[in-house]
This record gives C-alpha cells, sequence and structure tokens, in this order.
C-alpha cells in the first residue's frame, strides 16, 4: 500500500514502533504544501484506549504540537537529497532536512497548532498541515 510503514532498524540500534493515539479528521484531503494556516481540524483519540481523562487540563493551553505520520506519501515519491521548497524552481534547492516537505525519508511530520477546543476525546485544532484520516 502507498505510504505503508516500514520499521528499520539502524546498525546497532534499536528499533522504534510507534502506535497512534488518534486520527485526524479534517475537510482538507489532498496533500499540499501550503495554506494550512486557518485550517480547522480534529483530532480523534482512540476511544477504546483513552478516556477524557488522557485529555484534563490541556483546555488551558493555547497551543499543542501535533507528532503525525505522512502516510498517504507514496515510497516513490520519497525524496532524499535536494529539492526546490513548494516546487518553486525560482528557490534555490536544498535538502530535505531543511525544509517542512511532507516527502522525508521518515515520514514524521510535527506542527504546532493553535488549540481551538476540547470536548471528551476530541481536540479541535488551526493549522495542522494534516489530511483527513491521518493517523
Amino acid at each position: 500500500a502507498p505510504g505503508a510503514s516500514r520499521l528499520r532498524r539502524l546498525p546497532g540500534g534499536p528499533g522504534v514502533t510507534v502506535e497512534p493515539v488518534g486520527v485526524v479528521r479534517s475537510a482538507r484531503t489532498a496533500l499540499e504544501d501550503d495554506f494550512w494556516g486557518d485550517v480547522i481540524a480534529e483530532i480523534h483519540l482512540d476511544a477504546a484506549r483513552f478516556t477524557s481523562d488522557a485529555l484534563l487540563g490541556l483546555d488551558g493551553f493555547s497551543h499543542v504540537e501535533v507528532v503525525f505520520v505522512f502516510d498517504q506519501v507514496a515510497e516513490d515519491d520519497i525524496v532524499t537529497g535536494a529539492r526546490h521548497p513548494r516546487g518553486r524552481t525560482d528557490w534555490p534547492r536544498v535538502g530535505i532536512f531543511a525544509q517542512r516537505g511532507k516527502a522525508r525519508p521518515n515520514r514524521i511530520g510535527l506542527t504546532c497548532c493553535e488549540l481551538a477546543g476540547v470536548s471528551g476525546t476530541v481536540l479541535r485544532v488551526r493549522g495542522l498541515d494534516a489530511v483527513d484520516g491521518t493517523p
């Protein structure tokens, strides 16, 4: 399947397993690099594992750091070198780790989002650059 995760062990090092705690629900379904600032999305925690107690007190914060997986990026689209950010050939090429591109080798995304609300096991956030269904 496109974007299927593969656990790789570094030579001499431990492997890493990540288990999603929830899923993103958003009107955005297309993988795009821009214009995420005003996007409102919800993060639904796995109700089989978490209760509203897991989010107790979070509503006192203005922002949250959301770690997610770019699970819909196909293996063939992964960039390991340099590219023009946002496909803009008028901008200089820079390494994939020097930009916020979705086609990074480890497929890990991190976004600081405005926390718009908490209800039960659902977080409502603004500015999350993850599409609907993202773990």
